[in-house]
């Protein structure tokens, strides 16, 4: 039985990126191919969610009333 990819991964979770050794947030949820869009120092890296492990939930790390758009914004260099 398949498990539903769009509730593996939510937007602000740390995720640990083993094959990188490193760790990243998600900045897009998990998508109907598999892939999380996530934030590794400042870079957005697209990597399938069978390559990601959960390190912390977004809810751990986040008040409740957090603008989770913040991590929409881009810097510039």
């Amino acid at each position: 039985m398949r498990q539903k990819t769009e509730t593996m991964f939510k937007q602000g979770d740390n995720v640990r990126i083993p094959f990188m050794n490193q760790y990243g947030i998600v900045h897009k949820p998990t998508n109907k191919r598999g892939d999380v869009e996530v934030l590794i120092k400042g870079e957005k890296v697209v990597i399938n969610h069978k390559r990601l492990s959960l390190y912390i939930k977004a809810e751990d790390l986040y008040p409740d009333d957090y603008d989770m758009d913040i991590l929409r914004i881009q810097r510039k260099p």
